[in-house]
């Protein structure tokens, strides 16, 4: 463990002692220069406008319809989303029964 590594030829030169210390020079001190934050964007909005931007590019490139040949492995499929059930299909208020738990229905009465 911690000998091997201080025995490692390697680390030869260094004085582990004054390193434990905290009394060792470093070699090279960076000049600190104050961060300066330089917005990205010159607004909030434009930032939105910005990520909305590529979010839709990337949905665009994303979301293909199966092809033919895709399409066959779902001929079977028979599912429709609560989503098209209430906004396509116009039932809202029908499909609250679907997401309501039955057991829950049960106790509430049948409305």
């Amino acid at each position: 463990g911690r000998q091997r590594l201080e025995n490692h030829p390697w680390f030869a030169s260094v004085d582990w002692a004054a390193l434990l210390a905290r009394t060792v020079r470093v070699p090279h001190v960076p000049a600190a220069v104050p961060a300066v934050e330089t917005p990205l964007f010159p607004s909030f909005q434009a930032m939105m406008d910005t990520l909305d931007q590529e979010d839709r590019h990337r949905r665009r490139r994303s979301v293909r319809a199966p092809n033919r040949e895709q399409q066959k492995y779902f001929r079977s499929w028979n599912y429709v989303s609560p989503h098209t059930l209430k906004v396509e299909m116009g039932i809202a208020n029908e499909s609250r029964a679907l997401t309501t738990n039955f057991k829950a229905q049960q106790m509430m009465g049948a409305s």
